[in-house]
């Protein structure tokens, strides 16, 4: 009997949330690539992978490959609300970057790379304008091969869209 795409939602939501649970469990941080220290008058670098991560990437890449492979799923009833579920998507997508803006914390994303979008000059973003500015950070995500080059200010952290809206990126510590 093959998988059912149904099944193997459940499954990728159950992995979720054991990397989850397992990211509370033990919050210290997997290097990735090449990490650099200097303790006691010595320097020591290492390169590579934590393994933990491999692990994690093997199981979501075998979890795809079911995914691709699973019988196709019967389809029900047609969808009810296409243009209201649609609405509700953008609202919470917008809230889940302009909220963060608003409260001078990362969004999920920029924590991940490890970084965050602040506000010049100590000061706080309104609703609008950080609504706005989540907005036009999208249509720079949409061009992003331009985006580098457009008007950056490297040493203040800014991009193109940064100068109108007063806010810059700083590295997380």
């Amino acid at each position: 009997m093959q998988m059912n795409v149904k099944y193997i939602r459940w499954s990728f939501v159950s992995l979720l949330g054991f990397v989850m649970f397992l990211g509370v469990l033990f919050p210290t941080p997997m290097t990735l690539g090449a990490s650099a220290t200097w303790t006691n008058g010595k320097y020591h670098f290492a390169g590579g992978t934590h393994p933990a991560a491999i692990v994690l990437a093997t199981l979501f890449t075998v979890m795809y490959l079911a995914l691709m492979g699973a019988a196709p799923p019967e389809l029900g009833e047609v969808l009810p609300g296409v243009v209201r579920r649609f609405f509700a998507f953008w609202l919470d997508f917008l809230f889940y970057f302009a909220v963060p803006l608003m409260r001078r914390r990362p969004s999920p994303g920029s924590c991940i790379a490890g970084y965050q979008v602040m506000p010049d000059e100590g000061r706080t973003l309104t609703l609008w304008r950080a609504i706005l500015r989540t907005i036009v950070g999208f249509v720079a995500m949409s061009m992003w091969p331009l985006t580098p080059f457009i008007a950056r200010q490297r040493k203040k952290g800014k991009v193109w869209f940064d100068g109108p809206f007063r806010t810059h990126a700083v590295i997380l510590r």
